[in-house]
């Protein structure tokens, strides 16, 4: 039998072999590795890379990670103790799989530094409190549900509400910064992987990127491995100084083929057939996200989470929005109604969001906030045709201007600053006027760098009022 020059090179510096004495697809049991710790990274004899995950009587039983064809009376050695990755910036701009091979050539990297997979969360002691947001070039997100660096906000919603459309723009918005995105492609369709790189590649972002990916004909254990070895290689940016976004795309998938991996593993099912383990699962490794308080870096995590029918009572939706601090709710109904991006705004939350507003940003968000709550109750008055007070028409007038600023295209990225003065603009105008709000788009991306350096709102929202 063909042994690969690792497992050979591990057997000559004397590590312990077993035999493969059983196999039922990725799960392997195995003798002859009695003293192997549990976590432990063997290597068969043809190259395949396996996990320890239970110790038997007479017996281990591992995770196969590469490969559901290991055959009976392979051997296998112990690499390590724990599960490693590569990191480094050898890694940015690359596609690898969990293992950190890259999906380009099947190579593994090479990194001069390697990180724990299961790695514990940063204590208390050496977080710093989170106070600088993090702008997603969304104007509807940044006004109403802000993100915070360090924060852990989910994206959720039905398949083709607009989560992936969401997380690009939120990737391809931190180009002119340093920010280091990493990219969790979980349980994923390969033309799905092709599709994000093509966008990525179109905006010249992957260079600081690195995505980390497994498709659906992957072993589940593979799958399962994804998001921890992503975050392996976002937490060594962020100790290297770098602030970080992660994106787990998706932990509903994750969640599946940890079920599946549990019922075939035996373990005892709970709700939905899910283990009861899976809370802690989900938990253990959004709790990693924070900001440090040793150099002020923030690794913020954006888990994703699929919610059919627009369900998000279900079991994986409701252990999500218990660990994170606010959630991005995408609905098939404002889909449906026209409204992109389809943001739920009565169901989507940000529960830090203030902790990074200005003075003037709080102002003008508390008053974009009361005159939607104005305009969704004027909207009743208006169902009936009755004829309605000055007021009611006001308040109609601007929630429409506020919604339609809200809309934006795929391509579309709009700057916390623009952001800002266009809506001071609609407050200020009162709905005395038609506004022409791509105009006024335009226009305050023309002058930027005036009101960047003046700060005077008032002054460009009356420029931008007297443009329609």
């Amino acid at each position: 039998m063909l042994q690969s020059k690792q497992f050979k090179k591990l057997v000559d510096d004397g590590r312990s072999v077993g035999e493969v004495v059983a196999v039922d697809r990725f799960l392997v049991t195995l003798r002859g590795l009695d003293n192997a710790p549990l976590g432990s990274v063997i290597v068969f004899n043809d190259g395949n890379i396996g996990l320890i995950k239970e110790a038997r009587e007479d017996s281990i039983l591992a995770l196969s990670v590469t490969t559901e064809n290991i055959l009976l009376g392979q051997l296998a050695v112990i690499k390590d103790n724990s599960f490693k990755i590569g990191v480094g910036d050898e890694l940015l701009g690359k596609i690898v799989d969990p293992l950190g091979h890259s999906l380009d050539d099947n190579e593994l990297i090479n990194t001069p530094t390697q990180r724990e997979v299961f790695a514990e969360a940063p204590s208390i002691m050496e977080r710093s409190s989170l106070d600088e947001q993090l702008p997603s070039g969304i104007a509807v997100i940044d006004t109403l549900f802000s993100i915070i660096q360090g924060q852990r906000i989910a994206v959720m919603g039905d398949r083709k509400a607009g989560k992936t459309s969401i997380l690009t723009r939120l990737s391809i918005n931190q180009k002119p910064t340093d920010r280091v995105i990493i990219y969790a492609l979980i349980g994923k369709q390969k033309s799905e992987l092709e599709l994000l790189l093509q966008l990525f590649k179109k905006h010249g972002i992957l260079d600081q990127m690195v995505v980390v990916s497994s498709n659906i004909m992957d072993p589940l254990p593979a799958q399962y491995l994804t998001p921890y070895s992503a975050c392996a290689i976002a937490e060594h940016f962020w100790n290297e100084g770098r602030d970080c976004v992660i994106v787990y795309d998706d932990l509903s998938n994750h969640a599946k083929a940890y079920r599946e991996m549990s019922l075939l593993l035996r373990m005892n099912p709970g709700r939905d057939s899910y283990s009861s383990d899976i809370f802690y699962l989900h938990s253990s490794l959004l709790e990693r996200a924070g900001k440090l308080k040793s150099n002020k870096k923030s690794l913020t995590a954006v888990p994703v989470v699929v919610t059919p029918n627009n369900d998000i009572t279900g079991y994986i939706p409701t252990n999500i929005i218990s660990i994170t601090d606010g959630q991005i709710f995408l609905d098939t109904d404002v889909f449906q109604e026209g409204m992109r991006p389809a943001v739920n705004v009565g169901l989507s939350v940000s529960r830090i969001a203030e902790r990074a507003w200005t003075n003037t940003q709080k102002n003008i968000i508390d008053e974009v906030s009361e005159r939607l709550v104005a305009y969704r109750e004027a909207k009743q008055f208006a169902r009936f045709g009755a004829r309605f007070s000055d007021k009611i028409e006001e308040d109609l007038i601007i929630g429409e201007q506020i919604y339609e600023f809200f809309q934006q295209s795929p391509e579309e990225l709009i700057g916390l600053v623009e952001q800002q003065v266009i809506l001071q603009a609609i407050l200020m105008n009162k709905g005395k006027k038609k506004l022409d709000i791509s105009k006024m788009k335009e226009r305050a991306n023309n002058m930027l760098s005036d009101i960047e350096a003046t700060k005077d709102f008032s002054k460009y929202a009356e420029e931008l009022i007297n443009l329609g």
